[in-house]
């Protein structure tokens, strides 16, 4: 029986531009990366797994640090199985590729183009393709000759989607594929990367981001799939590899009269979620007095010490006081006076949308 561990979608080296959270900045995040291609590799281990595949975007783009490529390196020579590597999207095999420039393990077999590269096993064969660019060949499967007498299992092995799963609206790019063409091109399963929440499935399946790389991310499964091929039998499971999850809590301040009583509302709010491995977002909602002043990043600062991380994201509207507004001497005291004069609940609502939209707050209720 061949056991063998899959993950893709590590993006090792990614910026995690304009996403800050207060106590988890962006080479922190970077080292959650590194720290689940770690834990693959212990998991591999420990389980004592005949094979690891890396089914692309191992790294975010095309270059990568000269450190994380020889972390890379010496991560998969703690094996002695083989690894297979399928390049992806984002981490295709171009000229400055560290697929192309680093001397990789005798045992790390590397897939970087769109044709097949055949690793063979005692119960299973692992055919693998890769991306040499950021576009794969969308017939690629054509170049796969799969002996019809071989009795072994065969795996694919490719940077790719399940269309039978996408929304038809999703922009994804990359390959994609249906079940009845791996099984038409005499495939038992395809072992894929590229989406980003994880799922097992009949014909093919996908480990996810082995860390979620932002909040968007926050369901499906993160890791990796313990496979186990039994005579022509795959059976898929899905394995956690990073405790890291993002959380979002939201607090109305409508009754807020200041920032102490506001961190004292977070704090109660965030001690009702266990948050110590979360990357936390506080969403601060409702109607806001004049008297309250929020500073996100210092309420962000003082609630570092409740979750991995903390970002805080303003989405109060300030309170105003119409009446005040319509005898101001310029255009929006005249549009607001002429709405207060009509009376009616759309008028009234109109009215509101004035006074924030000339105050660069203008927020559409829902």
């Amino acid at each position: 029986m061949l056991r063998l561990l899959h993950i893709a979608d590590l993006h090792l080296d990614r910026a995690f531009a304009g996403q800050t959270y207060s106590g988890c900045d962006g080479a922190q995040r970077r080292a959650l990366l590194r720290g689940a291609l770690e834990s693959a590799v212990d998991l591999a281990l420990e389980r004592g797994a005949g094979a690891l595949t890396i089914g692309g975007d191992l790294f975010e783009n095309e270059h990568v640090t000269r450190d994380t490529a020889a972390f890379i390196v010496r991560q998969l020579g703690r094996l002695s199985c083989p690894v297979v590597i399928a390049s992806g999207n984002h981490d295709f095999a171009g000229a400055v590729s560290p697929y192309r420039t680093v001397d990789w393990p005798s045992h790390v077999t590397l897939a970087l183009e769109p044709k097949a590269t055949r690793v063979e096993f005692e119960d299973a064969v692992i055919w693998a393709a890769g991306y040499p660019g950021p576009q794969m060949d969308p017939d690629v499967l054509g170049s796969f000759a799969i002996p019809a007498q071989d009795p072994r299992a065969q795996l694919l092995l490719i940077h790719a989607v399940d269309l039978s799963t996408l929304n038809p609206d999703l922009r994804w790019g990359g390959l994609g594929l249906r079940s009845e063409q791996v099984r038409g091109a005499g495939f038992n399963h395809a072992l894929l990367g590229h989406i980003h929440q994880g799922q097992v499935g009949e014909t093919m399946s996908w480990p996810g981001s082995s860390v979620p790389l932002d909040a968007a991310e926050a369901g499906g499964n993160h890791g990796g799939l313990w496979v186990e091929i039994d005579g022509g039998t795959v059976r898929v499971e899905s394995i956690a590899i990073s405790p890291l999850t993002y959380e979002t809590v939201s607090v109305d301040v409508g009754e807020v009269s200041d920032s102490t009583e506001l961190e004292d509302l977070v704090r109660e709010a965030f001690s009702e979620v266990d948050l110590r491995g979360s990357l936390a977002t506080c969403r601060l909602w409702g109607s806001r007095g004049p008297e309250l002043e929020v500073d996100v990043e210092a309420l962000a600062a003082s609630l570092a010490d409740l979750a991995r991380g903390v970002r805080v994201v303003d989405a109060t509207a300030a309170q105003v006081d119409l009446r005040d507004l319509a005898h101001e001497p310029n255009a929006r005291g005249a549009a607001i006076s002429r709405l207060l004069a009509d009376g009616s609940v759309t008028a009234l609502w109109a009215a509101t949308l004035v006074a924030e939209a000339f105050e660069g707050e203008l927020r559409v209720p829902q």
